[in-house]
């Protein structure tokens, strides 16, 4: 485990399960649902996995074949579903990184597709080449997370994909933005009742699966809000070539997903260099 710790923030990080950030408490709040804990030792999904160099699940026929025998033997180090796209969102929750350096209140790593698992190298495993870096640095009650892909061949994408814990406070996220989501590949309007007095007021009782474009910043960063008690919750976040938030919660679930990515919708990804940089802090 990789711990950081500053003033008022701590965030512990697994470069051994794909840079996972097991947990972030900032002034003493647990940020991140605890109870997804089960889906990330079962499937690499829960707590704060990683997304890239794809989103969520590739077209099935550009994924590359791998026998049972070769999902038997990566069954023996990661953890995914015996699915037909075994590797949701991407290589890069599953696998070890390489830590390049570390210190009290930062660490660099990075990701490669050369690196190999049971012989089998992770190109062959996601379909092409990629180089990723990933640098995380806490400070002042702050999370900075700095994460980027390039390939040679096809397009990338990174993005978080954080479990944030609800709790009974948590009444919308609050973005300043279009007027527009995505429903997958479906542009539509917001609903009049999620239109505030200063922006995008969107519910977080019920389901939610959809693409929102934030208003940028001089500095280029887009934001969202999310009211605990006395306490905001502030995510910020800048991206090339584009970007957005996704905003994910099952039925009755106990966490949000809000998640900055490199890209207008990350379903539609056309280039090949992605880079974010995140900002959280309470």
């Amino acid at each position: 485990m990789i711990i950081l710790e500053d003033k008022g923030v701590k965030a512990t990080f697994n470069p051994q399960r794909g840079l996972n950030l097991m947990s972030l408490i900032i002034e003493g709040h647990e940020l991140i649902e605890q109870s997804t804990q089960k889906e990330f030792l079962e499937s690499s999904r829960g707590l704060g996995p990683l997304i890239g160099p794809h989103f969520h699940h590739r077209v099935i026929d550009t994924i590359p074949y791998l026998d049972d025998g070769i999902l038997d033997k990566l069954a023996t180090k990661l953890q995914f579903r015996r699915e037909a796209e075994p590797f949701s969102h991407g290589i890069a929750r599953y696998v070890p990184w390489k830590v390049t350096r570390q210190q009290k209140n930062s660490f660099h790593a990075i990701l490669d597709s050369h690196d190999t698992i049971e012989g089998i190298t992770l190109g062959e495993i996601e379909g092409f080449d990629f180089v990723m870096e990933f640098e995380a640095t806490v400070s002042n009650r702050e999370l900075k997370i700095v994460y980027k892909a390039k390939s040679t061949s096809q397009p990338v994408v990174v993005g978080l994909h954080t479990y944030y814990a609800l709790d009974h406070s948590m009444k919308t996220v609050d973005l300043v933005g279009a007027p527009f989501y995505y429903d997958k590949l479906n542009k539509k309007s917001v609903p009049p009742e999620w239109l505030g007095d200063r922006g995008l007021k969107i519910p977080v009782d019920k389901p939610l699966d959809y693409t929102f474009s934030p208003r940028l910043d001089k500095e280029g960063f887009g934001e969202v809000e999310i009211r605990m008690g006395g306490s905001i919750l502030l995510i910020q976040a800048k991206a090339s070539p584009d970007l957005s938030f996704q905003l994910y919660r099952r039925e009755d679930s106990p966490f949000i997903c809000i998640e900055p990515i490199a890209a207008i919708n990350p379903r539609i990804v056309t280039q090949k260099n992605a880079s974010i940089e995140v900002r959280i802090s309470l």
